[in-house]
């Protein structure tokens, strides 16, 4: 390539990659905050959900509850109870992401954009962590900004940067581990080594399936050596139980409450919060799978669009089979080896526990190994195929490949950045109910359902707004003693009632008024169809 495509083709991915920032600090806060970031924003804090729930007949307004969801700093409780949040309620969940954000709202505070913004600076080192990977991989700068740039605008990879989870963090502990692993293969020193340790322990403490990636790394190092077991193998197995007994101490309390994670994971507990779980096939698992590598590349509104996803599966699908086949018959056997045990090591266990248990669905989030993997084999095959390019055309037709996946991203992004709620936010549409209850000052909102959903909505209800709460408890066993008579006639004092995520019997009662037909309607919702905001408005009086 000559010096002025050099200097073409480098601006062009700069600007990729500056559009990647871009769009992970571009209206970080505009998404709405939904019910998992509610429940980090719980833990981040040192709270309980039990707490808040036993604190519920105390919250008279929409303000109330704000300021138990992001209390000012001179409330702010010591870190040892953001970890115990996490023991008593949630220890699926390991304490890293946590405890660092404990420490970022120090500094910053527990607004929306304070607390996404951790992720947003996560969300942009996976761009030089990508870079490094790579080029520990191919061994040449073109794959490495190739490869940033591709996550920088990655539709997945984006969204997930501006969500308050743990998620993000995870993709980077991931990049880190291959990138430091990949180091420690080339040079074999102990320090080399000792990084790759540290970036295991990093891993384990975002996310307890990092112990998969752990797998598939040391599978490489045994595929590499023909499955001979030679000193750096050693080296690994040494790291890897240097690991699990640095993260023994979780790995404790995970067994000591596995009463509480199996109750989070059951179908019941997860009703209204991730909707993990639902009755599935095997099929329906599978097929849902094949769908979603699209996530690294497409990503459009799937309500209006669903022919074009459908297509946009398929195309990425044929790209991702091309790009394996490709780097395959022209890359060197350790860079090939090392994405396909990546990808494949990581998703099959996974996709199988789905399969042989299909009341639960897949979640693209357990699978971001596999979009990595994606990532670093589509990345081997163009920069191989610029590298073999012989004439103008061959180069072109790489260009024009490459500019169309960027397009694409770019385009994905460019839509998700502008709405108000995704699909990982469960399409909630809080910020439209708020604005619709914000048409009438004289309403009260009423809810014996999960108080999640209460403390999502309050985050855009106006300060004075009043609640009546009696809610229920996912993670606690706090009885629900339901709505009262005496709720009811303090409710009857306002115009309308709106009815938030209402239990089984109080839907029960409602059906049984005389309002029932006419004056009873759900909000952002067709007639006939399903509540999507769990939100029902009601006349005074009924």
């Amino acid at each position: 390539m000559k010096a002025a495509g050099r200097v073409w083709a480098g601006a062009a991915l700069g600007a990729v990659l500056l559009l990647g920032v871009g769009f992970r600090v571009y209206h970080a806060d505009r998404k709405v905050y939904w019910v998992d970031e509610v429940y980090s924003t719980i833990r981040i804090v040192g709270t309980t959900e039990g707490e808040l729930v036993g604190r519920a007949s105390v919250f008279r307004t929409a303000s109330d509850l704000r300021l138990a969801l992001h209390p000012p700093g001179q409330e702010r409780r010591p870190i040892s109870q953001t970890v115990s949040s996490l023991v008593r309620e949630d220890p699926q969940h390991p304490p890293l992401y946590y405890v660092i954000a404990y420490c970022w709202a120090m500094l910053f505070g527990t607004s929306i954009a304070a607390i996404r913004s951790l992720s947003v600076v996560i969300g942009v080192a996976t761009l030089p962590l990508m870079y490094w990977l790579c080029m520990e991989l191919f061994g040449e700068r073109r794959a490495a900004w190739i490869g940033a740039a591709l996550i920088a605008v990655s539709p997945i990879f984006v969204l997930y940067s501006q969500e308050a989870r743990e998620y993000i963090l995870w993709v980077a502990t991931t990049l880190w581990m291959c990138a430091a692993l990949l180091r420690a293969l080339r040079l074999n020193g102990a320090n080399d080594w000792l990084a790759y340790g540290l970036s295991f322990v990093a891993g384990l403490y975002t996310y307890p399936l990092t112990l998969l990636v752990a797998l598939a790394n040391g599978l490489y190092i045994l595929a590499l050596a023909r499955f001979r077991i030679e000193e750096r193998f050693r080296s690994f197995l040494l790291c890897f139980f240097a690991g699990l007994a640095a993260f023994s101490p979780w790995l404790f309390t995970m067994y000591r409450e596995k009463r509480q994670i199996e109750v989070m994971l059951s179908p019941s507990a997860q009703l209204g919060l991730t909707i993990l779980t639902h009755k599935a096939t095997a099929f329906h698992v599978l097929r849902r799978f094949l769908a979603e590598p699209r996530l690294a590349f497409f990503d459009v509104d799937p309500v209006r669009t669903g022919a074009l996803q459908g297509l946009a599966s398929l195309l990425v699908l044929a790209l991702i089979a091309f790009s394996l086949y490709w780097i395959y018959r022209r890359m060197p056997r350790p860079s090939w080896l090392f994405i396909a045990i990546l990808m494949f090591s990581v998703t099959v266990p996974v996709l199988l526990v789905n399969v042989m248990l299909p009341d639960r669905s897949s979640v693209p989030r357990y699978y971001f190994p596999f979009y990595v993997a994606v990532l670093l084999a589509v990345t081997g095959c163009i920069s191989s195929g610029f590298a073999s390019a012989r004439t103008r055309l061959e180069r072109a037709g790489w260009q024009l490949w490459l500019g169309a996946i960027f397009a694409s991203c770019i385009l994905s992004c460019t839509l998700s950045a502008r709405a108000e709620t995704w699909w990982t936010k469960l399409n909630d549409n809080s910020e439209a109910v708020a604005r619709t209850m914000s048409e009438s000052p004289r309403d009260v909102l009423l809810s014996d359902g999960a108080l999640d959903y209460s403390l999502v909505l309050s985050n855009y209800l106006g300060d004075d707004t009043p609640v009546i709460l009696r809610p229920t408890c996912h993670y606690c066993n706090i009885a629900n003693a339901g709505i009262s008579p005496a709720d009811v006639r303090a409710a009857e004092r306002f115009r309308s009632i709106y009815l938030l995520a209402p239990s089984t019997q109080l839907k029960r009662e409602i059906a049984q008024t005389p309002a029932k037909g006419e004056d009873v309607r759900c909000i952002g919702s067709e007639a006939g169809a399903d509540c999507p905001g769990n939100l029902w408005i009601l006349p005074a009086g009924w």
